[in-house]
């Protein structure tokens, strides 16, 4: 590792090319991390006030917030009302200003800026790809993270492997099956989608959204589709408007009965989150409960639902469409 071989200074007066030393440094540190900014306004600044020339009082005035850039231009007030720049000598970087002349010892003088905080884009972009949700369930989305990339304009399911989206699939009657979606980056989305591949007048689905909970199980619900009928095969559209930031969600659907036919993905395609202490059989990859179509979903999804496994079973594909 690389470091500025910097020396105590002892005794020595301290040079404008000293700190003009620290100040790039501390550049080249902030340009690494690329800090992000942040705004005040009516930020009260203090003044140096003891001088002993009485005279050099209550012209210096310090923020305890400093750090400010230089653009856009900080504004001065006095008392409420803007001061005019050639009034001062600006010093962004340090947060002071001072007046050519003295000030009343009870103006008081106050700032809007914009300035640098402690908040580093490179380091929270990091956390955001190793870190899926707010539980901290790390590198969820490794190896396989190819397959949570995602284009404008075009729709994606939760599996994996695109290939194996299927249809005409009957599925299990009044069962509210769940399955998760990965989220990989902040998205928004404009539209919900599940396509009936085999058409059944009177059959009905529901299709639906919910986040986690930061356990592992759906909680608060986001978007419902609401109850939409088999009657002609083709694309069952809900239009929506979420923008969903790194972590798990779930795709909630039900069918009314097994006489239509929709899109169907194999659940070993699907994100799966273990199986139980024998180590043998089947993986599970999502919940189930029993509701009706015709029933809106919980806001709150409800506790104690039960497991869904890979095996026989075909799973629902729902469909995000990005912005």
């Amino acid at each position: 590792m690389s470091k500025t071989p910097y020396n105590s200074l002892d005794s020595e007066d301290i040079l404008a090319g000293h700190l003009s030393g620290i100040q790039q440094d501390i550049n080249k540190i902030q340009n690494v991390l690329d800090m992000k900014t942040g705004t005040k306004s009516g930020h009260s600044l203090e003044p140096v006030a003891d001088q002993d020339d009485l005279a050099l009082r209550y012209r210096i005035y310090e923020a305890t917030e400093r750090n400010w850039l230089d653009s856009p231009v900080p504004s001065i007030y006095r008392n409420g009302l803007l001061v005019v720049t050639s009034e001062y000598i600006l010093q962004a970087p340090y947060g002071t200003i001072v007046f050519h002349e003295q000030q009343n010892s009870n103006d008081n003088v106050t700032a809007d800026f914009t300035h640098i905080n402690n908040v580093s884009k490179i380091i929270t972009d990091m956390n955001n790809t190793i870190n899926t949700n707010s539980s901290n369930i790390t590198q969820l989305i490794k190896p396989n993270n190819y397959a949570y990339l995602h284009v404008a304009g075009y729709y994606r399911t939760n599996n994996i492997i695109n290939a194996n989206i299927e249809t005409s699939a009957p599925l299990d009657t009044n069962i509210m099956e769940l399955s998760m979606f990965v989220v990989a980056e902040t998205t928004t989305y404009d539209d919900m989608a599940i396509r009936c591949s085999y058409a059944s007048a009177g059959s009905y689905a529901r299709f639906g959204l919910y986040d986690d909970n930061g356990s592992l199980y759906p909680n608060n619900l986001l978007a419902d589709g609401g109850q939409v009928e088999a009657n002609v095969v083709g694309v069952k559209n809900f239009l929506v408007s979420l923008t969903l930031e790194p972590g798990i969600y779930w795709f909630a659907t039900i069918t009314s009965d097994n006489m239509a036919g929709w899109s169907f993905v194999e659940p070993s395609t699907l994100p799966q989150f273990g199986m139980d202490g024998s180590l043998v059989g089947s993986t599970a990859y999502g919940y189930e409960v029993s509701h009706d179509t015709a029933t809106p979903l919980e806001s709150i999804f409800p506790s104690g639902a039960g497991k869904r496994f890979i095996g026989s079973t075909r799973h629902p594909s729902i469909f995000l469409r990005k912005v």
